[in-house]
């Protein structure tokens, strides 16, 4: 039969500010399974933290399993930022954001809905 599912075992989300350092500026970081309706079910992980110092790295494990036929496997894992404290001018670029999935493609799975 081949390949069944992937597992997601890690995310990696790096954020940069792109400013002075010493700011006082603070950062909210969701990431979001899009498959639920409602946003307290929908959040697998968030963190709030400053970037007074540049950069920030965070490491989360969302440690499931998803189906290799599931249709919403490539829009499902969505990240939400919220930044206060940097400037708000239309043209600026205040942050970047890089990311990184690590995952598992397996034969077999359990607990997986049919």
């Amino acid at each position: 039969e081949g390949y069944v599912a992937l597992h997601f075992g890690a995310v990696r989300l790096v954020l940069t500010l792109h400013g002075r350092k010493g700011l006082p500026v603070t950062a909210r970081v969701s990431l979001i399974d899009s498959t639920f309706h409602h946003y307290e079910h929908a959040v697998i992980e968030s963190v709030l933290t400053t970037l007074n110092a540049g950069s920030v790295v965070l490491t989360i494990f969302p440690n499931f399993n998803i189906q290799l036929k599931d249709p919403t496997l490539p829009r499902r894992f969505k990240v939400q930022v919220q930044i206060v404290g940097a400037s708000q001018e239309e043209a600026a670029l205040a942050a970047t954001l890089h990311h990184q999935l690590i995952f598992r493609v397996q034969d077999h799975c359990y607990d997986l809905p049919t």
